[in-house]
C-alpha cells in the first residue's frame, strides 16, 4: 500500500509523497525489526 493522501490544509503527512515524487524507486520492507522505508534518488 502507498502513503495516504493528506487532507488539505493539513500541514503534516506529505513526507512520503514528496519522497515518492523525487525518487527513482522506493519501497517498504516489514520484518521482525519493524518497518523500513527506502528510496533511491538519482544524483545530478
Amino acid at each position: 500500500p502507498g502513503p495516504a493522501a493528506a487532507p488539505d490544509p493539513d500541514e503534516h503527512g506529505r513526507g512520503l509523497g514528496i519522497v515518492t515524487a523525487l525518487s527513482a524507486r522506493c519501497g517498504v520492507h516489514t520484518g521482525p525489526g519493524g518497518t523500513h522505508r527506502w528510496a533511491e534518488v538519482l544524483a545530478g
